[in-house]
């Protein structure tokens, strides 16, 4: 027999939505027609309010909610939603007590509609009929909640469970009621978890993509440090690694240099402390001059377990950079294991607070006693640790030795970096004594492009002008373009024109006209040019006079990635041994075109013609025979 009213029932569903909000989801399709007490109709309407909004309802956001539509008086004021608040409720009851709650609310409702009927004294067919539609309205009405869903759902509740001591009882309840393992419960935390935070797929055609406008990778430190998310910094007891993000918080508050990186911008900084003493956290900011700003704030004594108080001060503070020490001390709770896929939860957490806040952070973490570890392999515990971090730092040495390797094997959006650091242990700052000299050498190539497209501001550039304007080698040109675009100094889109053709463009040229979709103010030079126009050497027509071209010193082959560096050697006569061993790499390219070549021979002396032309093969001569047929070579 079905009851038709249960007020009891009505406050259990309200109760467990109130102590569990993000089980709301599973319940939101329970009308207000459902509850019978007025009291619980308002709440539950502000519930779904709050839902729709993707708002939580929890309980300080359910008082808000009433309190704006002037119902929490009616309702009894805080103390009946307190009262709510600390109702006993049975767990995992809450699917199976709101398909009661429709359950009745349908027999009423079929009810109504027969007495309607009866009270009307006109039993026709028609009528028959619509209580037929009644009886099959309440068999549909009973949804049986099955045992697999009532696990799912205490594994969502399971999920969300901060505090330790419940965690622990939570656990121990699953795997007696449902007859599983501690083990078996862990993998199905890890594949909730991971289905829940799985972004939607989005599908876009070829017209709506080329018009998406998606959000750049922006730096806080170019290349190393990502803007906003968290990088996880690993080494072993000792090795500096500490040193190194207070260093880097340094050269955010003050504009310096970090690792031969200019910053992007200064900024406040946040520094969180988990287990160590005032003393000794005092003695390193003193040590790196960070006592000389007073754009840092401290939290001492945090752990994840009061995520609230970290966001708070996020909030207040609005730094550009938070520096976390570190990730096994914020975790207090003993039952917790850095090498469970769970461990990556914080992680997670922490990432999406940093991304709401547009902020970078710096988690410090210890690295693997393994030698053969390999990349983000070399952080202790789960490899899911290094899979939920933007990115991995790894620091690495002896401590008796001065110097240490640095290493991001994990960096999305930049090449990955490997230098050798030395520190200067009276002020604390470390310093780039070697490594990764080819990202030196597109460092200066990406200067070079950078100032040649500031002369021109506003305009757009193919590849092409770009090579021929800093005067190095192709693909070497290329690579330089792309750490620029990775870094987010340049952006890449298709040509105007020729959408298969790239063009770059400085983003802080970038106006809100083309933000919106406007007209590219560099788009007019490239119309009135056609697609033979450009080749390594053809001038870049709008090239200013202000840019000076690089030393004949500087100049480099276009074969390959081949950097030519050399001193500038003289013969008698002023023949330039590096220019002419350039100018013949030049010519010898099967791409060159006819524009090219009376450009770059234009103003040869014939010395240096013929220097050059005794050094070309046979083969390269005969093709570039139809290019000069009025120009002496001999």
């Amino acid at each position: 027999m079905i009851t038709l009213q249960d007020i009891e029932l009505e406050r259990q569903v309200l109760a467990e939505v109130l102590l569990h909000p993000a089980m709301m989801t599973q319940v939101a399709h329970l009308p207000c027609s459902a509850f019978t007490a007025s009291q619980h109709r308002i709440v539950w309407a502000a519930m779904l309010e709050c839902h729709h909004e993707d708002k939580i309802p929890d309980l300080p956001t359910l008082a808000l909610s009433l309190r704006k539509s002037s119902k929490l008086d009616t309702i009894g004021g805080q103390i009946f939603l307190a009262e709510l608040f600390s109702q006993e409720v049975h767990s995992g009851g809450l699917l199976q007590h709101a398909e009661l709650l429709i359950e009745q609310h349908s027999t009423r409702e079929a009810i109504a509609c027969v007495n309607r009927i009866l009270e009307s004294g006109r039993i026709d067919s028609k009528a028959i009929a619509q209580i037929e539609k009644q009886v099959e309205s309440l068999k549909k009405a009973t949804v049986k909640v099955d045992r697999d869903e009532r696990l799912k759902l205490e594994l969502q509740v399971l999920l969300k469970e901060t505090d330790p001591i419940k965690r622990v009882r939570k656990r121990s309840e699953i795997c007696s009621n449902f007859s599983i393992s501690s083990k078996d419960v862990e993998m199905l935390l890890a594949t909730l978890d991971s289905v829940n935070r799985t972004v939607k797929a989005k599908r876009y055609d070829a017209v709506a993509f080329r018009e998406l406008e998606p959000e750049g990778l922006t730096w806080l430190i170019p290349g190393l440090l990502p803007s906003k998310g968290l990088t996880v910094l690993g080494g072993a007891p000792g090795v500096g690694k500490t040193t190194l993000a207070y260093d880097a918080a340094a050269a955010v508050l003050f504009g310096e240099e970090f690792l031969g990186e200019s910053l992007s911008k200064k900024g406040k900084v946040l520094f969180v402390a988990a287990d160590e003493l005032p003393c000794f956290v005092q003695d390193k900011l003193i040590n790196r001059g960070i006592f000389g700003s007073n754009d840092w704030e401290i939290l001492l004594d945090w752990d994840v377990s009061q995520m609230d108080a970290l966001e708070s001060a996020i909030a207040d503070i609005r730094p550009s950079l938070v520096v976390i020490d570190s990730f096994s001390a914020i975790h207090k709770d003993m039952a917790f294991d850095e090498n469970s896929a769970l461990s990556r939860w914080s992680i997670v957490e922490l990432e999406a607070l940093l991304n709401r806040y547009s902020a970078a952070g710096l988690l410090i973490h210890h690295t693997t006693k393994a030698k053969d570890a390999l990349g983000v392999g070399k952080l202790r515990g789960s490899s899911a640790i290094a899979a939920a971090a933007s990115v991995v730092w790894i620091l690495e040495g002896e401590k008796q030795s001065e110097i240490r390797t640095f290493s991001t094997p994990k960096i999305r959006g930049a090449a990955p970096i490997n230098l050798r650091l030395g520190l200067d242990s009276l002020n604390g700052q470390w310093t780039v004594t070697g490594g990764n000299e080819e990202e030196s050498i597109y460092k200066t190539i990406a200067e070079r492009a950078v100032e040649f497209m500031r002369s021109i501001p506003g305009a757009k550039f193919v590849a092409e002008e770009i090579v021929n304007a800093v005067g190095y080698g192709k693909q070497s040109v290329y690579k330089a373009l792309d750490r620029l675009v990775q870094r987010g100094i340049l952006t890449k889109r298709p040509s105007k024109t020729d959408a298969r053709r790239k063009q770059f463009g400085l983003v802080e040229d970038i106006t809100p006209l083309e933000e919106a979709g406007g007209r590219e103010q560099g788009v007019g030079r490239e119309e009135v040019m056609d697609d033979n126009s450009f080749s390594p050497l053809h001038p870049a027509p709008c090239s200013p006079a202000s840019f000076t071209p690089p030393a004949p010193s500087e100049q480099v082959s276009t074969n390959s990635e081949e950097i030519v560096d050399k001193p500038v050697v003289e013969k008698e006569g002023g023949i330039n041994e590096a220019q002419i061993t350039n100018d013949v790499a030049i010519l010898s390219d099967p791409e060159i075109d006819t524009d090219a070549v009376e450009y770059l021979t234009a103003e040869w002396t014939t010395e240096h013609r013929q220097a050059v032309w005794g050094r070309l093969l046979d083969e390269v001569k005969d093709r570039l025979s139809f290019f000069m047929p009025k120009r002496s070579h001999s």
